[in-house]
């Protein structure tokens, strides 16, 4: 059963076919979409069926914006590296434009804003969405008193 439409199907009539049901969530041909290159049609997707499997080996290679979590490849144009963090990001994550990425130079230390503590927040967020995804027994779904979490 799709976990977005809730439609059923025979595992061997999939394109291509499962060998066994899926232990975590599983999204049919309609709803699966990588969530970084948006490609509808992989013949194979990671576990979660986030993202398609080339994706996901350089997510988990850890070749990605950390600001937007879309993977990139060496021909990428208009990344920037952190001195910090170093990692690599899309400039455009960091509002910055052809011309504001001239104008960095070569001396200048860059930080992005992850390192500067401005995605806070976002990035909580990021996280917290992320582990709600995971949560299947719903361990986690209401909010509780200090009261009843202290019993």
């Amino acid at each position: 059963v799709c976990e977005d439409c809730d439609e059923g199907y025979h595992i061997g009539c999939l394109d291509p076919p499962l060998k066994s049901f899926p232990f975590r969530s599983f999204k049919c041909p309609k709803c699966v979409r990588c969530s970084s290159c948006g490609t509808r049609d992989a013949k194979k997707w990671r576990s979660d069926y986030t993202m398609c499997e080339p994706c996901g080996r350089l997510f988990k290679d850890g070749k990605y914006c950390p600001i937007c979590l879309a993977v990139y490849k060496g021909s990428d144009v208009g990344m920037i590296q952190c001195d910090k963090c170093r990692f690599w990001l899309h400039a455009r994550c960091d509002g910055l434009d052809a011309d504001g990425l001239g104008r960095l130079g070569e001396a200048d230390a860059y930080s992005c804003p992850n390192c500067r503590g401005e995605r806070t927040y976002t990035l909580m967020s990021q996280v917290l969405a992320e582990l709600q995804k995971e949560d299947r027994d719903k361990f986690f779904g209401e909010p509780v008193t200090v009261e009843y979490a202290l019993a």
